[in-house]
């Protein structure tokens, strides 16, 4: 990137174990890819209550929806970023379903969301 603003830094690879450390500093965390079979980034971005800015893909729909902000193009996250900076009761938001999705996800909470389906399977034999 040419001239990127001075508060946007390329930290290159991080260890795993300093990832919450930067998820801490960020005031949001920006996933544009066009494709992820599990946003495993969005799940730690949640997990510190990070705002978050997703491309609007049906997987994140079908799994996460409602706990991030979507963004269909280079324009709309550009503008889910303005609105974040910009708007403090919506960063709250944000930093709150985040919070909520990361506790969704917690592996307490999967292990049950599984027993609770192999329960099921086994009853409808």
């Amino acid at each position: 990137m040419e001239n990127p603003p001075a508060n946007l830094k390329f930290p290159g690879i991080v260890d795993r174990s300093e990832m919450n450390g930067y998820y801490n500093l960020s005031d949001v965390f920006l996933l544009p890819s066009y494709t992820e079979l599990f946003p495993m980034s969005a799940l730690e971005a949640f997990s510190t209550g990070t705002p978050t800015v997703l491309r609007d893909l049906d997987l994140y729909k079908a799994i996460i929806d409602g706990y991030y902000l979507p963004a269909k193009d280079r324009t709309g996250m550009q503008q889910a970023l303005q609105n974040i900076d910009s708007d403090t009761a919506l960063r709250e938001k944000l930093s709150s379903d985040a919070l909520a999705a990361s506790e969704r996800y917690s592996a307490d909470n999967v292990a049950k969301i599984w027993e609770k389906f192999y329960t099921e399977q086994a009853e409808v034999k």
